[in-house]
């Protein structure tokens, strides 16, 4: 290979690892969007998880309101569909890494998340075991 080749190719591999760095950190929200998105919104969607005592994954109905004071409350459906679902009162907020952050009562543990675009118009939490996709409906 002749020396002229050798920078021309570094420049090639450089750019092409910005370019994808670029995209793929593009489908994060920023702290402003994620505010904008879901304050005094609602987040409807579901999540997987392990039935008791079986290795079955079932799928989880949440619904999230975000209210403007920085309150929130979820309602997530029972495993079993038929017992209906329970509520959790809490707070929520944006951090200063961008990450969608809820405390939910009696537990009062904090959770950060970060969210991003899911590709079909809808979003998603990623959090470190779990994934939960979402659509945004305006109002609480």
């Amino acid at each position: 290979m002749n020396k002229t080749a050798q920078p021309m190719k570094l420049a090639i591999l450089t750019t092409c690892l910005f370019c994808s760095q670029t995209t793929f950190a593009a489908g994060w929200l920023t702290k402003p969007e994620i505010k904008n998105l879901l304050s005094g919104n609602t987040a409807k969607g579901h999540y997987e998880r392990r039935a008791q005592h079986t290795a079955r994954m079932v799928p989880v109905g949440i619904e999230i309101r975000f209210f403007r004071d920085g309150t929130a409350e979820k309602k997530i459906e029972r495993f079993d569909a038929s017992k209906g679902t329970y509520t959790e009162k809490g707070e929520w907020f944006v951090n200063k890494k961008g990450r969608l952050c809820t405390i939910w009562q009696p537990k009062n543990k904090k959770q950060c998340r970060r969210v991003k675009h899911s590709g079909n118009g809808n979003y998603a939490l990623v959090g470190k075991k779990q994934t939960v996709e979402f659509e945004v409906i305006p109002g609480t």
